[in-house]
């Protein structure tokens, strides 16, 4: 039995070049996250409805736009 952690960090980091690939032209992750105007191509919109299903929802921004 091991119990112990890993010294040995990882990270995440945004691929901007499978980013261009994805939506055409050179965008930061920021600007695909952030936008509400950011166009999803036919090649991405499986995946962008996937993720839309499985996202958390904040109800308390919700109930204050109505």
């Amino acid at each position: 039995m091991f119990a112990g952690i890993s010294l040995e960090g990882s990270t995440i980091r945004p691929d901007d070049e499978a980013s261009e690939k994805v939506y055409g032209n050179a965008i930061k992750a920021k600007d695909i996250v952030r936008s509400e105007k950011m166009v999803v191509r036919a090649t991405g919109r499986q995946l962008f409805n996937v993720l839309q299903k499985s996202a958390p929802r904040n109800e308390s921004e919700r109930a204050s736009n109505q």
